[in-house]
Order: structure tokens, then sequence, then C-alpha cells
């Protein structure tokens, strides 16, 4: 278990590394914040960070040390494969043709996305939780898929996310976005994948977009039992 204020590991009833207790009532204070986020007034500290479990901000989301250690522990258990790319840069190294087939298709796919050549795979969901929790969720899912996010665009009331898909043997590759939108009562998670240059690409973006469903739905209940994360692919 994590410990709630400090994000250190093995805390239970109190965290032996803040020495701060672990009940319920100690949930609805202030996690700690770094010296940049306090505002000295006189003799008192004022606190000007809003607590990131209540904080659909992304910036704010990864300054907490309990979500960037879930984070960092989520994308511990991946292993990086070969890649699409990785055998075309291979290919490029070895061949007499003149030019090179990798910037051959990085150049053409972006044309492809415009006609239409292209897979898409959408669903969505909504969680009756604290905005925080489902998109540092969110996060660990796209750790735990080791997808690097690229680009986040932010509002006041919602968030998305944009992660590189890798290409795969025989798939090429594209982009994945979570899009959160917090609701009166419930945060809306949208995830869309899509692949690259291709009418089909053998269930590749239904499969990860449902991975990466799976994976939010499963961490969010995770870390409201206070459980750390669970390591591995969700299939």
């Amino acid at each position: 278990m994590y410990c709630i204020h400090c994000g250190a590991s093995g805390a239970k009833n109190f965290c032996a590394s803040c020495g701060s207790s672990q009940t319920a009532e100690s949930t609805s204070k202030l996690a700690p914040v770094d010296q940049e986020n306090l505002v000295q007034d006189g003799n008192d500290i004022i606190i000007a960070e809003l607590h990131w479990i209540e904080s659909l901000q992304y910036e704010i989301i990864i300054n907490s040390v309990e979500a960037r250690t879930r984070i960092a522990a989520c994308a511990s258990g991946v292993a990086e494969g070969v890649t699409g790319d990785d055998l075309l840069a291979v290919f490029d190294a070895v061949s007499t043709i003149g030019f090179s087939l990798g910037k051959l298709t990085k150049a053409i796919l972006p044309i492809y996305d415009k006609l239409g050549i292209k897979t898409n795979y959408e669903t969505q969901m909504h969680f009756a939780a604290p905005p925080g929790r489902v998109l540092l969720a969110a996060l660990c899912a796209m750790a735990s898929r080791g997808l690097k996010i690229d680009q986040v665009q932010q509002s006041t009331d919602a968030c998305s996310l944009n992660a590189k898909i890798t290409s795969g043997i025989i798939t090429n590759g594209g982009q994945l976005r979570i899009m959160l939108t917090k609701q009166e009562r419930v945060v809306q998670v949208e995830i869309s994948a899509t692949i690259s240059g291709q009418w089909y690409d053998w269930g590749k973006s239904q499969g990860l977009a449902e991975a990466v469903r799976a994976k939010i739905s499963q961490d969010i209940g995770d870390q409201q039992l206070g459980q750390p994360p669970r390591l591995g692919k969700v299939a």
C-alpha cells in the first residue's frame, strides 16, 4: 500500500516514511507539496496547490509524489519489443535501392490519413470517482502499455492525452487519444485508437483501446482500495 500523503510504499495504518496516518479522515487533507508550491504570508504558510485527487489538471497530477510513484511502477514492468520502425531501419542499413524506405513510410502515412485510409476504434465509459484518480489511472494505463505521451491539451474541466502507437510487423503506427471530461457527478473517458495507412489492422486498434479501457477501470478500483498498481498488461 502506498502512503496517501508522500507516496512511499509499505504504508499500513501509519507511513514509516513521513509518519502520517492512513485513516479515511486523513484523506481529506492536502498532500505535501514542494516548497515552490507554497506561499509565505507572514508566519503563515498558505498552500497554493489544489489537491491532486480533485483535479483534472495534468501538471498537478504529475507533480504529485504519489501519482509519479504509481506511474513509474506501471512503466517499470514494460519490456520493449522490436517495432516495424526497427525493421525498416535494419532494411535501410543494408539496402541498395538508393532511398530510405523508413523515411518514405513516415512521409506517406499522413497523406493516407487525410485520404481516410486508416482504421479507427472508439470506446467510452463513465466513472463516479474523483477526477484526479481517473486521470492518474489513464496515465498508468498508458505507461503499462509503453505508450509515451507526445501531446497534452488542457482546459478547466477536460484533459486530452495523445500518444504514438508504434508500428508492428504487419501494422503501421498510429495514435492513441484519451479524452477525459469532468461532468456533474462523473468523469467521462473517451478512448480512440487509430492505425494509419491501412484499411484493416487485424484488431490492433480495438485490442489496444479495450486493453487501455480495462486497465483504467482496474486501476481506479485499486487506488480506491489503497492497493499498489498491478504490473503487466490487461488483455
